[in-house]
């Protein structure tokens, strides 16, 4: 469902009504040119979130989350071995 709200902006599925997928793109703007006046686009990047009910998370958050989940249980079942020296370990 993310990858399709990349390409089509918004998804919805009709297994779950109350969970969307949607992407937005965030603009940084610059202060006025002088000669312009206008306001120069700086950077854009990409939002992909994920919409249950009235709440709105974002997808790398989620998917962070997913993961800090999935390494607890699996340390907690003994099957996640601790390697030292990795940033995530730390």
């Amino acid at each position: 469902m993310l990858a399709n709200s990349g390409k089509h902006r918004e998804v919805r599925t009709d297994l779950k009504p109350d969970l969307w997928t949607g992407s937005t793109v965030i603009f940084t703007w610059s202060q006025p040119e002088k000669e312009t006046h206008e306001p120069l686009v700086t950077n854009a990047s990409v939002l992909t979130y994920v919409t249950v009910g009235d709440k709105r998370f974002k997808a790398i958050e989620l998917f962070e989350a997913m993961a800090d989940q999935w390494r607890a249980f699996l340390v907690e079942e003994g099957l996640f071995e601790f390697r030292p020296g990795f940033p995530e370990d730390t």
